[in-house]
């Protein structure tokens, strides 16, 4: 008998992506959030009086599309809200990001998909880019830009776990917005 004969091949199929766009929403939403308060929080405590929408709309989204993503995505090929969700950014080979590349993607997210974060052109790219991550299984700048968007197993506790961060962040910056905003009350 012949070698060629008594070898057997195994043909396996390409691992199967995982198309969740819960998680990326919610990782998104994290981020924004975390950085939120990490800017919020400290002005509250100086007496400065920062709406947090404001800061979210004029400072946060853009801060994190320019410099806070990028940064994370070509350091450790995610962000604080990705890794809770086990959402890792990589180029097609595994490599991270170069900041240059992570750039592009982080201001193509932001432009195409969040349509510069106005009210009513938000909801349009987001609905577009949805559907076509649905249809696709990767998002335009990602095939665009070759970039592998994998999302690893979670657990119903770490979903669990981290909407209560979520939620705990989001209250923490609600109460101290609050706080700000009744502190001339409270001075006279």
């Amino acid at each position: 008998m012949s070698s060629s004969l008594s070898e057997t091949t195994i043909v396996t199929e390409p691992e199967d992506i995982r198309v969740i766009p819960w998680a990326r929403y919610f990782a998104r939403m994290f981020d924004s959030i975390f950085i939120c308060f990490i800017f919020v929080l400290p002005l509250n405590f100086l007496g400065v009086k920062v709406s947090y929408t404001i800061v979210e709309f004029l400072i946060i989204m853009p801060f994190i599309s320019i410099f806070f993503e990028p940064f994370c995505y070509s350091l450790f090929g995610t962000t604080p809200g990705k890794f809770l969700y086990s959402i890792k950014v990589l180029n097609k080979n595994g490599s991270k990001l170069s900041l240059k590349k992570a750039l592009k993607r982080s201001l193509q997210v932001w432009i195409r998909g969040n349509g510069f974060n106005i009210a009513f052109i938000v909801a349009i790219t987001n609905f577009v880019s949805y559907r076509y991550y649905q249809k696709n299984k990767e998002t335009p700048w990602d095939r665009n830009l070759n970039i592998n968007y994998q999302i690893g197993k979670i657990s119903n506790s770490r979903i669990i776990i981290t909407n209560i961060i979520i939620f705990l962040i989001s209250l923490s910056l609600n109460y101290v917005g609050n706080l700000s905003k009744y502190d001339s009350i409270i001075r006279g």
